[in-house]
């Protein structure tokens, strides 16, 4: 989503996708246990510093960028869960952002990034199940998984065949906002675990992600304090 952000866009499994989504490895990927600290990085429009960790889930590396803000639980996850919004509070060259239809609590969402040609990588896009869950310690969270959404969606097939082709859909990509209430707003937690694909090494990956997450977590962050 941005330059090279693609490798932690929302965006956001395992390796063979189910018709529907299945949640069970955001319970490894959120465990307190395994994380390595890897550093801060600040963004250029806020007034905070993201802490950063990485962990290995399966052999993929992933991270958590967390911060504390004066923003409200509910208004945190308006942002994350509008969809359609990302083409505006997002950062990232996306191209397109769109709900495609919902499977019971869970909303089947569609996205593209136009990926810079100076990257020499293909665009990436993601089709995945979003649900929002609620925990007893008062946090809200976003999680996101893939699923086999093909037979679901013939015609979201025919147009990446027609409009994108040689665009990459990541075959790992799945994670969770988290936003816990506490005294001064909120605590936020962004867990992504995604294997982006095609030939970039997984130590570019890597790197463009640590760069690149504390920007996503911003983003999301700045346009909840407009609301």
């Amino acid at each position: 989503m941005r330059r090279t952000a693609f490798l932690v866009a929302f965006c956001l499994l395992p390796a063979s996708p189910l018709l529907s989504a299945d949640y069970s490895p955001l319970d490894v990927l959120t465990a307190e246990s395994g994380w390595e600290s890897i550093g801060t990085k600040s963004h250029k429009k806020a007034d905070f510093e993201v802490d950063i960790r990485l962990k290995y889930v399966s052999g993929t590396p992933c991270l958590v960028g967390e911060v504390d803000v004066e923003v409200a639980p509910s208004k945190l996850l308006s942002v994350a869960t509008d969809i359609e919004g990302a083409m505006s509070w997002s950062s990232a060259p996306m191209e397109d952002s769109r709900t495609l239809g919902k499977d019971g609590s869970d909303v089947h969402y569609f996205q593209m990034l136009d990926t810079p040609g100076w990257t020499l990588a293909a665009d990436r896009y993601w089709v995945l199940s979003g649900r929002t869950h609620k925990r007893s310690d008062g946090s809200v969270a976003f999680q996101w998984n893939r699923f086999q959404w093909k037979t679901k969606y013939p015609d979201l097939v025919d147009e990446l065949e027609r409009d994108h082709d040689g665009a990459i859909e990541p075959p790992t990509n799945f994670g969770e906002w988290r936003f816990t209430p506490n005294a001064g707003g909120s605590n936020v937690r962004y867990y992504v675990c995604s294997d982006t694909g095609g030939r970039l090494s997984e130590g570019v990956q890597k790197m463009a992600s640590k760069e690149t997450l504390p920007d996503t977590v911003a983003d999301l962050i700045i346009e909840a304090r407009k609301r």
